[in-house]
């Protein structure tokens, strides 16, 4: 199973399982590969597991940037928020 295909299956247990922020981290993650792939021209093909691989460090920095912004301005609650992302991220 690809690593796409296994973020499309959890996004499907985390849909049944009501799991908001898991929902919503996947979604966010599904997005930003849909955009690499058609901003590469692969859309129907795809990003390869080491391609997306990428795109996941990248995405799990920025939610880490995130948050101590957020740690910085006073603001613990969303950076919680942002850290919690970045572990479904680094499930991956």
């Amino acid at each position: 199973m690809s690593l796409k295909q296994q973020i499309d299956a959890d996004l499907k247990q985390a849909m049944l399982a009501g799991d908001k922020t898991l929902v919503t981290t996947l979604r966010g993650l599904k997005s930003a590969i849909l955009y690499a792939e058609v901003s590469a021209g692969v859309r129907d093909d795809g990003l390869s597991d080491p391609e997306i691989t990428t795109l996941l460090t990248k995405e799990s920095k920025k939610r880490q940037e995130s948050a101590d912004l957020y740690v910085r301005g006073g603001n613990q609650a969303s950076a919680d928020a942002e850290l919690a992302e970045r572990g479904v991220i680094a499930r991956y």
